[in-house]
């Protein structure tokens, strides 16, 4: 390249003076889109615009590995126990009673399987 410019005795000041002389011309012949051109390659010179593009060179990458996801129920609650849900209060113990077998109220009288085998 440095060769190439001694032989055609063109250096990179010369290119940038004659864009300048390009963007800054508004005389008779000239044209608005050689203007901007010459401007944004002027911005590109002293580093005003980029590409978008950009190349990494040296990237990490992490592997994690995640658990299956659990019911919502059966995370751990605030109280930090794990498998039970949280969102509902402790099951009662049932007691079978007069009322049904899942009433929870104690009773004297004897259950279905009591009077059968009584009769």
């Amino acid at each position: 390249m440095q060769e190439r410019s001694e032989r055609t005795q063109i250096s990179a000041d010369y290119v940038i003076q004659r864009l300048k002389e390009e963007a800054e011309y508004e005389g008779e012949g000239s044209c608005p889109m050689a203007r901007v051109k010459a401007l944004e390659l002027l911005g590109k010179h002293v580093g005003m615009f980029w590409d978008r593009q950009q190349t990494v060179e040296h990237a990490e990458v992490v592997y994690v590995e995640v658990p299956p996801p659990q019911p919502a129920a059966m995370l751990p609650g605030p109280d930090g126990r794990d498998g039970e849900p949280h969102d509902m209060p402790p099951e009662k113990p049932v007691l079978a009673g007069a009322h049904g077998p899942d009433s929870g109220e104690p009773t004297d009288s004897p259950s279905p399987e009591e009077k059968d085998s009584t009769t």
